[in-house]
């Protein structure tokens, strides 16, 4: 059985959607990210960058992060696409997508802020002052 290791949040969702669209039975496993359960030594070997979600599979393996789990999922379930051509295309229309409708960008994709995607990165207050140049 499948057992998928995940935090509430959207970094966790996707894999949730695509396991019980699929109406196959897996192990939900809530990970305290608040009590620190990530950095165990029990959990880092599932994940060894202690995030979430990671899934353990029939066999016992893990796969860490969505860009792993969900082509797996994908593929297991028969989601994806069996030809490459339909792969790719597939990829890029889904690129597309976000681009054309703006969803927004989080610090650790390049943005700025998802909750306020048009402020200023810092306050005018807590910005320093030019430094003066020391290049003689």
């Amino acid at each position: 059985m499948l057992t998928l290791y995940y935090a509430p949040g959207a970094c966790s969702m996707a894999a949730h959607i695509v396991l019980e669209e699929s109406g196959e039975k897996y192990q939900p496993q809530k990970v305290d990210l608040a009590g620190g359960e990530q950095r165990t030594e029990a959990y880092l070997k599932i994940h060894p960058l202690g995030r979430v979600p990671a899934l353990r599979l029939d066999d016992g393996d893990p796969l860490a992060e969505n860009t792993a789990i969900l082509p797996y999922l994908g593929k297991r379930f028969g989601l994806w696409p069996t030809d490459a051509k339909a792969e790719i295309q597939g990829a890029v229309h889904h690129r597309l997508l976000r681009l054309e409708r703006g969803i927004p960008r989080t610090p650790m994709s390049g943005g700025r802020s998802a909750t306020l995607p048009t402020s200023p990165p810092f306050p005018a207050s807590r910005r320093r002052a030019s430094r003066p140049s020391t290049a003689t």
